[in-house]
C-alpha cells in the first residue's frame, strides 16, 4: 500500500487529530484505512472469546448522510475481503472474524447513533424505546400542519407581523425559522420580551462590532501608511492649496496619538480630490501626487466601511423592525407547540429532537456520559465542518474533550479516546473547540481545485491542544 507521508500520519498517527483535505485527495481511502487500523488494533487486543461486534462496537465513525455511511460500510468491507483473500492460512480465520465485525460496526449519521443512544437509555430519558424517528418527509408535513394551526390561532388577535407580510410570506418564513434548527432557537430564545430592549440590545451590538471594525480599519497598514503620509506633508502643504488645505484639516482632525474611536470619519467622505497646483508645492508634482493617494486611501477605506460606520439605529423603522422580530419569535413559539404535540400523539421524534435531547442527557448526566466514553475507544467525524454547535457538544462529551480536569502539559490527551476530527477541504477553516475560544486552522496550500499553478492535494493533520481535557 502506497500512502504519502501526510496519507500515512492521518492514517496512523494516534491522538486527537483534525485533518484537512482537497477534492481527489484519497480522502474516502484515508478514513478506510484508519478505520480499519483501528478495527484491526482492536481485534487483535481484544479478550480470548469476545465476539467480533464488541471489537466494532467500540468504534464509532459518523459521516453526513445515510449514502457516505453505506459506501464507507462497503469500502471497508470490500477492503476486509481482499485482505482475507490474500492472507496466509493461519490468518484468514482472523480476517473472517473481521468481515463479521463489519457487519455489527457503527457507522452513521450523527441522527443514527443519537436514535441508538437515547433507545438504551430509557430510564434517564423517559422516552419509550421503540419511539418513531419522523424522517424529513413526514416532518415536513407535521411542520406545514402546525404552521397553518398557529397562524389560525395568532390572527385572532393581529400584531404588527401581519401588517408587514401575508400569510403565505408568514407560512415560508415561520418554516425557515423552525428548519433552521438549535442556532434559530437558541436565537430567538434568547430575545428580551420588549421591542426597546430589543433595540437596545441591537445598539449594543451595533457598538461592538463598530468598534471592532473601527480598530481594525484603523491598524491596517495601507490606513496607518496613508496617515503617516498625510502627517509628513503638512509641513509642506501649502494652505492655499485645494489640496494642501484638506491635507492641513485632516492632519489637524486626524492626529496620530488619538484613539481610534473618537476620530471624526464622517469628514472623510468629504475629500475632494479635484485641483491642486504641482507648482503650490515645495515638492512639486511628486508630493501633490503622495498627498492625493494618501487622501484617496482614507476616504475610499472609510466609503467601504461607511453603512456600519454611520448607522443610526432608533427611527421608526428599527423599532417596528424590533416589534416585528418579537412577533416572529412568539408565532416560532407557537408553532413549536403545535408541533411538539403533533409527535407526543405519534410518539416521535425528528432529527433535532435526536441531537437536542442526545446532548441534554450527555451534559446533565455524568453516568451516562461516562459509561458512552467508556464504551467508545474511538470516533471518528466526517464532514466535522458542517456540524452544528450542538453535534460539535455530543462529539466533544462523548471524547470526553468537553469534560474537566486538564491533563497535565506533560501528558497530551491522545490515547483515549482516539477522537479524529476531520476537515476534508482546501480552505481556511474556522471551528469552535470546546475551550472557549475559536481556533483558525489554513492548511497553507490550495487543492486541485485552486488557482492555476497549485500544488497536488494532500491531508493536512492539526493535533488538538495539549492541553485538550482528558476522560472524566
Amino acid at each position: 500500500m502506497n500512502f504519502t507521508p501526510e496519507q500515512h500520519d492521518a492514517i496512523f498517527l494516534d491522538g486527537n487529530l483534525i485533518v484537512m483535505a482537497g477534492a481527489g485527495s484519497g480522502k474516502t481511502r484515508v478514513l478506510v484505512e484508519r478505520y480499519l487500523r483501528l478495527l484491526v488494533e482492536r481485534g487483535r487486543a481484544a479478550p480470548e472469546g469476545m465476539l467480533p461486534s464488541g471489537w466494532a462496537s467500540s468504534i464509532l465513525a459518523i459521516t453526513f448522510t445515510d449514502k457516505a455511511a453505506r459506501e464507507m460500510r462497503d469500502r471497508v468491507r470490500t477492503t476486509v475481503e481482499q485482505r482475507a483473500r490474500a492472507a496466509p492460512p493461519t490468518e484468514r480465520p482472523f480476517w473472517e472474524e473481521l468481515r463479521a465485525a463489519v457487519e455489527a460496526a457503527r457507522i452513521g449519521t450523527i441522527h443514527g447513533f443519537c436514535a441508538t443512544l437515547l433507545r438504551h437509555q430509557p430510564a434517564e430519558t423517559g422516552l419509550d424505546p421503540h419511539f418513531t424517528v419522523l424522517d424529513e418527509a413526514d416532518s415536513a408535513v407535521l411542520l406545514a400542519e402546525s404552521v397553518d394551526s398557529a397562524l389560525s390561532e395568532a390572527i385572532s388577535t393581529p400584531t404588527t407581523v401581519f401588517e408587514e407580510f401575508s400569510p403565505h410570506e408568514l407560512q415560508t418564513i415561520l418554516l425557515t425559522l423552525v428548519k433552521g434548527g438549535s442556532n434559530v432557537r437558541a436565537a430567538l430564545e434568547g430575545l428580551p420580551d420588549s421591542p426597546d430592549a430589543l433595540l437596545n440590545n441591537w445598539r449594543e451590538r451595533l457598538e461592538t462590532l463598530r468598534t471592532a471594525v473601527v480598530e481594525e480599519m484603523c491598524s491596517h497598514p495601507s490606513w496607518r501608511q496613508a496617515l503617516a503620509t498625510l502627517h509628513q506633508l503638512v509641513a509642506e502643504a501649502p494652505p492655499d492649496d485645494h489640496i494642501g488645505n484638506q491635507v492641513w484639516q485632516l492632519a489637524a482632525a486626524f492626529p496620530l496619538s488619538q484613539p481610534p474611536g473618537t476620530l471624526p470619519f464622517s469628514r472623510l467622505d468629504r475629500i475632494n480630490l479635484q485641483g491642486g497646483s504641482k507648482s503650490a508645492w515645495p515638492g512639486g508634482a511628486d508630493d501633490l501626487k503622495a498627498a492625493r493617494e494618501a487622501l484617496r486611501t482614507l476616504r475610499e477605506t472609510y466609503r467601504s466601511h461607511q453603512s456600519l460606520l454611520d448607522a443610526t439605529p432608533g427611527s421608526a423603522l428599527e423599532q417596528r423592525a424590533a416589534q416585528v422580530t418579537l412577533d416572529l419569535a412568539r408565532l416560532y413559539r407557537m408553532v413549536q407547540e403545535h408541533y411538539t404535540r403533533r409527535k407526543a400523539i405519534r410518539e416521535a421524534l425528528d432529527f433535532d429532537d435526536l441531537v437536542r435531547r442526545t446532548r441534554e442527557l450527555l451534559e446533565t448526566c455524568p453516568s451516562v456520559r461516562f459509561r458512552w466514553q467508556a464504551e467508545l475507544s474511538a470516533v471518528l467525524v466526517d464532514e466535522f465542518q458542517d456540524t452544528d454547535d450542538e453535534q460539535r457538544a455530543i462529539i466533544y462529551a462523548l471524547t470526553g474533550l468537553a469534560c474537566p480536569p486538564q491533563p497535565p502539559p506533560d501528558r497530551p490527551a491522545t490515547s483515549r479516546p482516539s477522537a479524529t476530527l476531520r476537515c476534508w477541504r482546501w480552505q481556511t477553516v474556522y471551528l469552535p473547540l470546546p475551550w472557549g475560544r475559536c481556533e483558525r486552522f489554513s492548511p497553507g496550500r490550495n487543492g486541485p481545485a485552486g488557482p492555476a499553478g497549485a500544488g497536488s492535494a494532500h491531508e493536512h493533520l492539526l493535533p488538538l491542544p495539549r492541553t485538550a481535557p482528558r476522560m472524566g
